[in-house]
């Protein structure tokens, strides 16, 4: 991988009906791996009951031939067993076709996030989340709208802790919460608008000696005293004291990561980012960023410890 940092995106098309055949052979029929890579997230229970299989399971196996990808999509509730079947099989029809082939990622796409889900997932091989989005119903404190993170198996919409590194999330893209990155008319603006504004936020905090020390001022101050602070919320908008305080979700990881919501309105749009970002699949997503999260993540609590009192303090 380069030393400069990349836009790593992920384009996902949520595969949960016969609607989305015609669409996903169009992707087929216009891109290979080597131009555009897209994640099929496959609903094994809309599977197990279509009368389309044979399309199906040629349609996935047309995707990993052309060096596309195939992850699991999960809108009903399941078992153990039901789990097993699932990745038992989905395996079974895409080993044949590339004997490296592997499922470890998913979405919970109807279901709301229980532990016993990821514990269930992590138990069968699935350690790379990709449900949450900010601002959503599930997700009102979401700790990143687009940066991966060791994810708390109770609530993985939050960071987990020192110990634990089982479960990945890579959240959906949040261009403006709660509002997900979807392939539409809007797609390639919302990406490139997002990139603009970080960089000219980063830049302007960065390069202007006394917006630095006023940022360090106010800070101090906000922290200090609670009724102005109080009185400093119910007049000031969010948005300017997030800005002001600079207090956002550690970035723990070196390039940006992108997932789209697997809502594809228009398939001609999904070249115009080209120039943006750079296509990998969910699967080689997830391995990059446990690499990257692995080597950035401390490693005890006492290393947490004295981490988060240099931030604060």
């Amino acid at each position: 991988m380069s030393k400069s940092i990349q836009n790593l995106t992920a384009i996902t098309i949520n595969h949960e009906s016969d609607k989305t055949i015609s669409l996903i052979q169009e992707l087929l029929n216009l891109y290979d791996g080597s131009v555009f890579k897209m994640t099929i997230m496959a609903d094994m229970e809309y599977y197990f009951k279509s009368k389309e299989k044979p399309c199906i399971e040629r349609l996935w196996k047309e995707a990993i031939q052309k060096g596309h990808d195939v992850q699991l999509l999960l809108n009903t509730p399941f078992t153990n067993l039901s789990l097993k079947k699932s990745k038992e099989h989905l395996e079974s029809i895409l080993k044949a076709i590339h004997s490296e082939y592997q499922l470890i990622a998913f979405r919970l796409n109807r279901i709301g996030p229980k532990k016993e889900y990821y514990e269930l997932l992590i138990s069968n091989g699935l350690y790379c989340d990709t449900s949450v989005h900010a601002g959503g119903k599930s997700f009102p404190f979401a700790y990143s709208n687009h940066q991966p993170y060791f994810a708390n198996l109770y609530a993985p919409q939050l960071k987990a802790p020192p110990s634990e590194k089982s479960l990945i999330e890579i959240p959906i893209f949040t261009p403006s919460p709660p509002k997900t990155w979807s392939v539409d008319e809007s797609f390639t603006k919302e990406l490139k608008h997002f990139l603009i504004q970080k960089n000219k936020l980063k830049k302007l905090k960065k390069s202007i000696p006394f917006l630095q020390k006023f940022f360090h001022l106010s800070v101090s101050a906000y922290a200090k005293f609670y009724w102005p602070r109080f009185l400093f919320n119910k007049i000031v908008p969010a948005k300017l004291i997030y800005f002001i305080c600079d207090h956002k979700p550690e970035n723990l990881v070196k390039n940006n990561y992108f997932v789209s919501d697997g809502k594809i309105v228009n398939s001609r749009n999904i070249l115009s980012i080209k120039p943006l970002a750079t296509f990998i699949t969910l699967s080689e997503m997830a391995q990059i960023a446990q690499k990257e999260l692995l080597n950035s993540v401390r490693k005890n609590s006492s290393e947490e410890a004295e981490f988060q009192v240099l931030e604060n303090y």
